[in-house]
């Protein structure tokens, strides 16, 4: 037991459970039970990020509750609404200690949120969402900032003790014409939000400010009591069409017309990094855009001479003129953006000439699976380092060694080893996924592989199938992952997310139905985000395997020859 509770805390509650606006103590409440959060990514962070809970939640509930003071009191009462613990509420009432409490203490159930606002930016490095609570006592304003270049995470959230409406006005009188402000439906609010807090937990180092995670438990409780069934963020992806389109319009410009076929290759190369990471739009391009790409992006994926990378900031001019001039972004941005290529060019130059790992085997340096390399150690250690990611796609060295390229069989789904309630619906769920590998996919061999990971999936995870959701649901994130570990949804492809989405009538991405799919294969969501690999020779088909096949013969006879 922790005993009785210090002094200093007690104070502060009382402080904060006298002040007149419900959002002191709240704001106060919230921050205490993120600092008591379990982490359930700690294990996989590295260093300082992955820090231990400050305190024992439970430990600490039966100390207040023990304790019974009115503030303590209090706070297990918005802790049962807030963690959605409705026990705690039980404990507090059965102890009957009759405390004078303010009013909205017991009313909890009507604060909720009734309006929602975003203010989107030109260039789309990010949103600023805006969510109007009311109380039994006064209302306030949630204000949260998704960063879309990060992978639309909450970067920042925090608390204004003044209505929405008056925390707009303060915004409108000083926001700018490349701003836009506009209402949108709660339940768009909530599956946004939702999605971004999400994205951000699983981060390898979670941004913090100083009210951010602290805001997150009052987020979150707010935004499960906000109307389900909304619309994500959803990037849409060009098709193989348009992407060729794009192409030769950027060739035929003014801006292309004087580069060469390797400028040209180059420009492409940006444009997807663009359509692949921030906003996914290849025609926007911000200073914090050109700093992504440069000093990360092609450091680490463009695997190419030295001379040919030093051209590649000149291109990228070309790109940023031609883009900007396309999307009619206002010139103080393209401006911006090219002043930024000189702000970075300095340490992109020295990204590229030192030694450096690339592809894959950056994403484990990062990690600190990798230890950084030193000068002499570039040319004795990258084949063993792509020799090692190699095996890791495949399941480990023996079976690289053994792979081959024979296609997999049309085999039937073997339900066998699962738990007879989940069969039908396993057999509901393959039959859907089965129309999407042979309709979208054309593909006999992926409709395989999804059968087996299937199968693996429902007996290591029964609780998948058991739960209430849309077989639709499931078989597009099955279908998702099998396709992306088989390379069908790279940029360039001929199918893309949305198509797969729009065969089974669905929208938005199927990233996150796919998590608790991922975790029972086995697969690391962080290395997913990054690189995503099956991990099962037997889960990848000819093409693949062939392609893998390739790659570890080039890199054996590398290390050979070093």
């Amino acid at each position: 037991m922790l005993g009785e509770p210090q002094p200093s805390l007690i104070d502060d509650l009382s402080h904060a459970l006298r002040d007149p606006h419900p959002l002191a103590f709240l704001e106060a409440a919230s921050g205490l039970a993120q600092v008591t959060a379990p982490d359930p990514y700690a294990g996989l962070r590295p260093g300082a990020a992955a820090q231990r809970p400050a305190m024992d939640r439970d430990q600490l509930i039966d100390a207040f509750l023990e304790v019974g003071h009115r503030e303590t009191d209090a706070l297990l009462l918005v802790w049962a609404a807030m963690l959605d613990r409705p026990e705690l509420a039980l404990r507090v009432r059965e102890a009957n200690r009759r405390h004078s409490l303010p009013r909205w203490v017991h009313q909890l159930d009507q604060i909720r949120v009734v309006r929602a606002i975003e203010n989107t930016h030109v260039l789309g490095d990010g949103d600023n969402l805006f969510l109007g609570v009311e109380t039994a006592g006064r209302s306030f304003t949630i204000v949260t900032y998704v960063d879309h270049n990060m992978g639309s995470i909450v970067k920042d959230g925090y608390f204004a003790d003044v209505p929405i409406r008056e925390a707009l006005a303060r915004l409108d009188a000083m926001r700018g014409d490349d701003t836009d402000l506009h209402e949108i439906l709660l339940e768009d609010a909530a599956a946004k939000l939702t999605q971004a807090v999400e994205h951000g937990d699983r981060m390898l180092e979670p941004f913090t400010t100083d009210t951010w995670p602290q805001a997150k438990p009052l987020l979150a409780w707010m935004l499960r009591g906000m109307p389900p069934g909304g619309e994500g963020y959803e990037w849409t992806e060009l098709s193989d069409a348009q992407w060729k389109k794009l192409g030769r319009d950027f060739a035929a410009s003014e801006f292309g017309r004087s580069l060469d076929s390797d400028q040209r290759d180059q420009a492409d190369t940006l444009m997807n990094f663009a359509a692949g990471y921030g906003t996914g739009d290849p025609l926007r391009w911000s200073k914090v855009v050109v700093e992504i790409v440069l000093l990360d992006l092609i450091p680490r994926k463009v695997i190419a001479p030295v001379e040919y990378l030093r051209t590649m900031p000149e291109t990228l001019r070309s790109v940023i003129r031609y883009a900007h001039q396309q999307r009619s972004i206002p010139a103080a941005y393209t401006e911006e953006a090219l002043a930024a290529i000189d702000e970075f060019l300095p340490d992109y130059l020295e990204a590229i000439s030192r030694p450096r790992r690339q592809g894959p085997a950056a994403i484990l340096e990062r990690m600190g699976v990798l230890d950084p390399l030193g000068d002499d150690e570039y040319e004795d250690v990258a084949p063993t380092d792509y020799l090692d990611l190699l095996a890791q796609s495949v399941g480990g060295r023996e079976e690289l060694d053994a792979l081959d390229s024979t296609p997999l069989p049309d085999e039937v789904l073997d339900v066998v080893s699962l738990e007879p309630d989940i069969v039908d619906r396993v057999r509901i769920v393959a039959g859907l996924a089965d129309g999407a590998c042979v309709e979208v996919f054309e593909d006999p061999e992926l409709r395989t592989a999804a059968r087996r990971a299937l199968v693996r999936i429902a007996a290591a995870d029964p609780a998948i199938f058991r739960r209430r959701s849309s077989d639709a649901t499931a078989a597009a994130a099955l279908c998702w992952i099998v396709a992306k570990g088989n390379d069908y949804l790279d940029f360039g492809e001929d199918v893309t997310v949305g198509e797969l989405m729009e065969f089974f009538g669905l929208k938005g991405s199927p990233g996150q139905r796919a998590q608790p799919m991922l975790r029972a294969l086995g697969l690391r969501e962080f290395d997913w985000a990054y690189d995503p690999q099956l991990g099962a020779a037997d889960l990848l088909t000819s093409e693949v395997r062939a392609e893998i096949i390739r790659q570890r013969d080039q890199w054996r006879a590398a290390f050979e020859q070093d």
